[in-house]
C-alpha cells in the first residue's frame, strides 16, 4: 500500500519480498539484493533486520530502515521475558542505526526514544488509506461478518500467537466481565477486511 501510494506520486517502484523466515533465508537474500539494487537511487527497507541485509549487500546506495517494534524493543518468549536472540538484534540494528544506515523512520515517540544518540531520524506513521478504512453502521458491519450485533465484540487487533502482544492478559479481562461479550480477533484477516471488523468492534 505504501509503495502504491508512491508510485501515484509518480516514482517508480519495485518491491522484493524475503522469503523464509529465520537468519538463514535473510542472509541468503543478501546476493539477491546485491543483483536488484545496482539500477536503483535508493534503497527503504521495512524492518531493521532487512535493513542491515540491504546494507551489506550494497554500500553505494542510499538506505532509508523504517522500524517496526520489536526490533528497538526486543523480543518476548511465552513468558514475556525478552529473548537473549532479540537483545542481540537490537544492538545490531541501533549500530547499524546510527552508524550505517542513511537515514532511520519510526512510528511512534517511544521507538524514537530507543535512538536517542541517532540524529539522522524521523517519526513517521504509516498511513491509512480513507478509500479502504472508513466509518460503516456497527450493524451493518456486523452482518457482513456474520456477526450477532446484540453482542458486545471485543476486539484484538493482533494473533494471539505473538507474546508480546499479551493475548493472556486481554482474554483473562475479558473473563472478568460479567456481560456476554465475544472476543473479535484480527488474525488472518485480508487487508479489504480489517475496517469491518473495527466498525463491528464494541471496544478495541
Amino acid at each position: 500500500a505504501q509503495a502504491r501510494s508512491i508510485i501515484d506520486n509518480g516514482v517508480a517502484v519495485n518491491t522484493f519480498q524475503i522469503e523464509g523466515a529465520g537468519l538463514y533465508a535473510y542472509l541468503k537474500s543478501v546476493p539477491k539484493i546485491r543483483k536488484l539494487s545496482k539500477s536503483y537511487d535508493l534503497l527503504h527497507a521495512h524492518y531493521g533486520f532487512s535493513g542491515i541485509v540491504c546494507r551489506l549487500a550494497n554500500f553505494r546506495i542510499p538506505l532509508v530502515v523504517s522500524f517496526l517494534g520489536d526490533d528497538l524493543e526486543g523480543s518476548l518468549d511465552k513468558n514475556g521475558h525478552y529473548t537473549f536472540k532479540g537483545k542481540v538484534f537490537v544492538a545490531l540494528n541501533k549500530f547499524f542505526a546510527k552508524y550505517l544506515f542513511d537515514f532511520n523512520i519510526v512510528k511512534s515517540e517511544s521507538l524514537s526514544k530507543k535512538l536517542l544518540k541517532v540524529k539522522n531520524k524521523a517519526i513517521i506513521p504509516n498511513g491509512i488509506d480513507f478509500t479502504k478504512f472508513y466509518p460503516i453502521d456497527q450493524k451493518e458491519a456486523c452482518k457482513l461478518l456474520n456477526l450477532d450485533h446484540k453482542k458486545k465484540h471485543i476486539l484484538f487487533p493482533s494473533t494471539p500467537m505473538r507474546p508480546v502482544k499479551n493475548y493472556d492478559l486481554f482474554h483473562k479481562s475479558i473473563e472478568l466481565l460479567k456481560d456476554d461479550v465475544n472476543e473479535l480477533i484480527l488474525e488472518n484477516v485480508p487487508p479489504d477486511k480489517v475496517f469491518l471488523y473495527y466498525n463491528a468492534a464494541t471496544v478495541t
